[in-house]
């Protein structure tokens, strides 16, 4: 960051040249094409509909038709949204995008470089350290208002003495509880000159297994400013010959041939990312 020149009254201007440094990146979006279906035997036999026991008339069928119908729309939707979060998880976790289920591999690399930190019971200077942290990325223009940390990482700075210190209300009132919760995360306490801090803890099934949205001991300092979604776009036929272009995604209905089975077919292209790796710090912490 440059500075302006001084002389005296009367001089001449001296040339500047006064620029930005902007890096481009071309990212391709990923895409989420899936379908789910409803069959003949399923609104016939299958009652899922909880206000509806007993299946007895024309009325009843359309009603468990209905029913099937927003259930789906409302899976597949979900669905998306959760992999939209896991993809922002991605990010402040391990500084990118990955996907690679055997079939197609997906990654898009943010170049946010991951730290170190070692924290014990027993570390000195916890305090200053993350204090020290932050402070890099003020300098490069970025503060962070959010400070997520792992269920782990947080029970070992509440038996930190250094920490603890701080916390002390009868010695320097920094500390304030704060009981706020969701469904992922936990917010923890209030100190002066840190931002706000939260707990995460949220998990996805991935099959029958349960996962970690952030796996790791981790602390990550977030300057939520730099984060975007982005949507590649789609063009949609069935919304006129000429097609609508659509940016978030597209759900429609399909009938197989034999008429007994409708497809719910969804179509989405999202892209999370960031304007600048700076506005996001990625602490790995090895505790002991």
């Amino acid at each position: 960051m440059t500075v302006a020149t001084l002389g005296k009254i009367g001089d001449p201007a001296k040339p500047v040249n006064v620029s930005k440094n902007i890096t481009e990146m071309a990212l391709e979006p990923a895409q989420i094409y899936e379908y789910d279906e409803i069959t003949e035997e399923d609104v016939l036999t299958q009652v899922f509909d909880p206000s509806v026991l007993v299946i007895e008339g024309v009325a009843d069928v359309e009603k468990s038709k209905a029913y099937l119908y927003t259930t789906k729309m409302e899976g597949l939707k979900k669905r998306i949204a959760r992999r939209i979060e896991l993809m922002f998880a991605q990010i402040i976790s391990q500084g990118k995008i990955t996907y690679d289920d055997g079939e197609r591999k997906y990654e898009v690399d943010f170049n946010i470089t991951p730290e170190t930190y070692d924290l014990s019971a027993s570390t000195e200077g916890v305090y200053n350290d993350l204090q020290d942290f932050m402070d890099e990325m003020r300098k490069k223009g970025h503060a962070p208002t959010i400070m997520l940390m792992t269920k782990s990482v947080h029970n070992t700075l509440m038996k930190n003495d250094d920490w603890l210190e701080y916390l002390d209300k009868n010695k320097l009132n920094l500390g304030r509880a704060v009981m706020t919760t969701n469904t992922n995360v936990r917010r923890t306490f209030d100190i002066v000159d840190f931002p706000e801090m939260y707990i995460y803890f949220g998990e996805y099934k991935d099959g029958a297994t349960t996962k970690k949205y952030i796996e790791g001991d981790k602390i990550i300092l977030i300057d939520p400013s730099v984060f975007r979604l982005a949507y590649g776009a789609i063009v949609d036929f069935t919304k006129g010959e000429q097609g609508k272009v659509v940016q978030t995604d597209v759900m429609v209905w399909t009938e197989t041939p034999e008429r007994t089975r409708k497809l719910l077919k969804v179509l989405s292209r999202p892209l999370p990312y960031v304007v600048s790796p700076e506005g996001v710090k990625i602490i790995n912490v090895n505790l002991s």
